[in-house]
């Protein structure tokens, strides 16, 4: 909360401004709040459109515009369970960004795989997010607290990159290629 100091006594923020409607007593109306925060608009939920984000910039730049600008859109994760070409390896073939809003399947699947070897192919995961990271990390732990193998393929420079930023892609085993991995991770 913000706080506004005066002479006689401190205030919020919000307070210190008279209220130019009587729908929020003590607080001010929505037209004098609109240029100073980010609203969320959920434009044509019928037609399936993505969320958008209107952001208003009057006191960055005077006279300006609303601007709209649109989310990154929730693509589907798709998790394959295959068998490995060895026995006691496991590949979770991912498809899609590995996200907050579609990580729970992937959970799932990788808690209950009990195979000594996982591995995760990402050749087609375009990017990750905090939450996606956090995932893998988790499975990490898992896993090598039970004794067990993960190993990430097909790490492109941007998942390469946010795990590299977070630090923790130095924890992962990391190949080029599914083959490789099977072959470099030890035998189940």
């Amino acid at each position: 909360m913000f706080l506004q100091h005066s002479a006689r006594k401190v205030t919020p923020y919000w307070n210190a401004f008279p209220p130019e409607s009587k729908a929020a007593p003590g607080r001010p109306c929505a037209s004098w709040a609109a240029p100073y925060f980010t609203r969320w608009l959920f434009l044509g939920a019928a037609a399936k459109t993505s969320p958008v984000v209107e952001i208003n910039t009057p006191l960055t730049k005077p006279g300006g515009v609303p601007r709209t600008i649109p989310l990154m859109p929730d693509d589907p994760l798709r998790v394959e369970n295959l068998e490995g070409s060895r026995d006691g390896r496991r590949i979770l073939r991912l498809t899609g960004p590995l996200t907050l809003s579609n990580l729970f399947e992937f959970q799932s699947l990788v808690r209950a795989e009990k195979a000594p070897v996982v591995i995760i192919d990402l050749t087609n995961v375009p990017y990750v997010d905090s939450a996606g990271i956090g995932s893998l990390m988790g499975a990490h732990v898992a896993r090598q607290k039970d004794g067990r193998a993960l190993a990430l393929v097909g790490v492109n420079k941007r998942v390469k990159d946010a795990l590299e930023v977070t630090r923790v892609f130095s924890f992962f085993r990391v190949y080029p290629s599914v083959a490789e991995a099977e072959n470099a991770l030890p035998h189940a």
